[in-house]
């Protein structure tokens, strides 16, 4: 989380950092399985790091885009982080997400940011507002990097 608020804060998108956040993300996680140290409040606070770095980070990294389209991504990623975390839009039994991932989602952002120029139309408009639709629809993609992967489960399971 601290990688990406420092990108906020300074208002300063660097790929490197982005690459950096991913890689923490998926190491937190790998960690915390390989340790035997899951927790419910890890999946939480993972999430909340998700939050920051791939929801509200890109909203606020782009001011180029319209402030409809960074509204409706940020709102479209932490609604898919929470419904994630209470065990929606992933099937761990076959190993898919269901739906784009937020990390993904923001890095099609940023590359969309990255050619925005390029094509002399509104691409990062179309970018955040596709985005934000595909991390709900019933896409199926396969967890690259295994099956695994915490959810909450309710008390009494």
């Amino acid at each position: 989380m601290a990688v990406g608020a420092y990108m906020i804060a300074y208002g300063d998108f660097r790929w490197e950092l982005f690459v950096l956040t991913l890689a923490l993300d998926v190491a937190d996680g790998a960690a915390a399985r390989a340790l035997d140290a899951a927790t419910d409040f890890g999946a939480v606070m993972d999430s909340c790091a998700d939050a920051v770095n791939f929801a509200i980070g890109p909203a606020l990294l782009l001011p180029q885009a319209s402030l409809l389209g960074r509204g409706l991504f940020a709102a479209s990623g932490l609604v898919r982080l929470a419904a994630f975390t209470a065990g929606h839009y992933q099937d761990a039994r076959e190993g898919v997400f269901v739906g784009v991932p937020t990390p993904l989602a923001s890095g099609l952002v940023y590359a969309a940011a990255a050619v925005q120029d390029t094509f002399g139309v509104p691409v990062l408009d179309a970018a955040l507002l596709l985005c934000a639709v595909l991390e709900h629809a019933p896409l199926r993609l396969p967890k690259l990097l295994g099956a695994g992967g915490l959810t909450l489960t309710p008390k009494g399971e």
